[in-house]
């Protein structure tokens, strides 16, 4: 993101909001990176307003993380959005949303079955990601 305001000086913002005890979860690396590339090269489009994204980190019940990304920029098309919600971007043949089939491919491969990754717009704004996962700390991670 620091870099994104480099580029773009006064044009890109964001918050991250960690609730207590979340800061302690381990998140795989590079999970929440490609969504934020996403938004930047789909979402960000010169507006008259600064760019902004959001990341909120919390627990849920039953030992799970929710991480939810949110922007205030286009949001995803119709076409986009259905493909994202469906797994068709996994069949993209040209690279695009690699980054997301290698997200839910780390998310599948470390965590199985129990996580969530799901695509939507937020009501009158953007882009929203929200990835549910098992709530792990490093030490649970390196006792496997």
């Amino acid at each position: 993101m620091k870099i994104q305001q480099v580029r773009f000086p006064g044009r890109v913002t964001y918050e991250i909001h960690i609730s207590d005890g979340a800061e302690k979860a381990a998140i795989p690396p590079l999970l929440i990176q490609p969504f934020i590339e996403n938004a930047i090269k789909y979402g960000f489009d010169f507006m008259d307003h600064p760019f902004h994204i959001a990341i909120y980190i919390r627990l849920l019940e039953h030992e799970r993380l929710e991480i939810v990304i949110s922007d205030n920029g286009n949001g995803f098309s119709e076409e986009i959005l259905e493909k994202l919600q469906t797994g068709g971007y996994l069949e993209s043949q040209n690279g695009e949303h690699l980054g997301i089939s290698n997200v839910q491919y780390r998310l599948k491969h470390i965590f199985g079955q129990q996580t969530q990754l799901e695509f939507d717009n937020a009501p009158d704004s953007g882009a929203r990601i929200r990835i549910a996962l098992p709530f792990r700390t490093v030490e649970k991670f390196t006792s496997y």
